[in-house]
């Protein structure tokens, strides 16, 4: 209930800046002679980035009802049995259009600090924007490229943890522990595994630029991301709690 109130204020808090942002345009455009550039750049900006936000916490509400209805009879597969699950490439295609968003703004905040909207602040948040989610926009693009039409699969079952992205299953003695956490602000479940290497060695390009970068700031280069996923995390929590040996070590309720 906590996660969902957060989720319905973070959506409620973009919408106000959007409405912000169309303002200070509106406020602009009514006369167009006598507005300040800077002025007409940040509002640009405040408006496409909010909106990008809007949109993407729009999106996990819409999961979380989802994942609510499962919770009352509509999961996949059994108590028992193997679970199965499937990604959207709505979500995918979604991040990919925040970046893009977040790019443009980031452009744009560095046009307003240059015809003196902004101030120096913005000659530093604003290229720094464009460089890190112009880079997570060409590394989105390669991976929905590289996937196209086919959706990335998940599998939990007494043999391991199937990913169709990698081609392979993780078995449960190459995996060392599992723990829920959050990575740039997305929930995931992370895996430490026995041989990292031979995980990165089978990804994309761009998932393994991405899994490197993971490493780096301390996190374990694979992970399984629950945003977009076709399940909650409660079902694909019990799911590896069904199948995982006993002495496996898993910290899910973080």
């Amino acid at each position: 209930m906590l996660r969902l109130w957060k989720s319905w204020l973070q959506l409620l808090g973009a919408l106000a800046f959007v409405a912000g942002g169309l303002w200070m345009l509106i406020d602009a455009l009514r006369d167009p002679a006598g507005a300040e550039a800077g002025q007409l750049w940040m509002s640009l900006a405040v408006t496409i980035m909010f909106g990008g936000c809007a949109a993407i916490f729009a999106y996990e509400l819409h999961g979380m009802r989802r994942a609510g209805q499962r919770a009352r009879g509509m999961g996949h597969g059994s108590v028992s049995g193997p679970l199965e699950a499937v990604y959207s490439n709505v979500w995918a295609s979604l991040a990919l259009a925040g970046c893009v968003a977040f790019a443009v703004a980031g452009v744009m905040m560095t046009l307003a600090s240059a015809t003196g909207g902004l101030g120096w602040a913005g000659f530093v948040v604003g290229p720094l924007a464009a460089i890190v989610f112009g880079a997570f926009a060409v590394l989105g693009a390669a991976q929905l490229r590289h996937s196209g039409r086919v959706f990335r699969r998940i599998r939990v079952d007494a043999d391991g943890i199937h990913d169709s992205r990698i081609g392979d299953t993780i078995a449960w003695d190459e995996i060392e522990w599992i723990a829920g956490r959050r990575i740039f602000g997305q929930r995931v479940i992370e895996v430490g595994l026995v041989d990292p290497d031979r995980i990165l060695a089978v990804l994309g390009r761009a998932q393994r630029a991405l899994a490197r970068l993971n490493r780096r700031f301390g996190y374990a280069p694979y992970a399984i991301a629950l945003a977009g996923l076709s399940v909650g995390e409660a079902e694909l929590a019990a799911a590896i709690h069904r199948f995982r040996p006993t002495q496996l070590p898993v910290r899910l309720d973080d």
